[in-house]
């Protein structure tokens, strides 16, 4: 959910971090349940959009 970057940057970005072990000791990250959302436009800002976050989450 990065401020400012969609789903592909969020990704692109974050590859590197998971390659480095930095966050291997997370259990979502041991069992390869990391998801990417579009934070600009999902959970980042309030609004009508918010019902549609709860969506994506559930």
């Amino acid at each position: 959910m990065l401020c400012g970057w969609g789903i592909e940057k969020a990704r692109e970005e974050l590859e590197p971090v998971l390659k480095s072990g930095t966050w291997d000791g997370l259990r979502a990250v041991r069992e390869g349940r990391i998801f990417y959302t579009d934070g600009n436009h999902f959970f980042n800002r309030p609004g009508p959009r918010l019902a549609d976050s709860l969506e994506i989450l559930a």
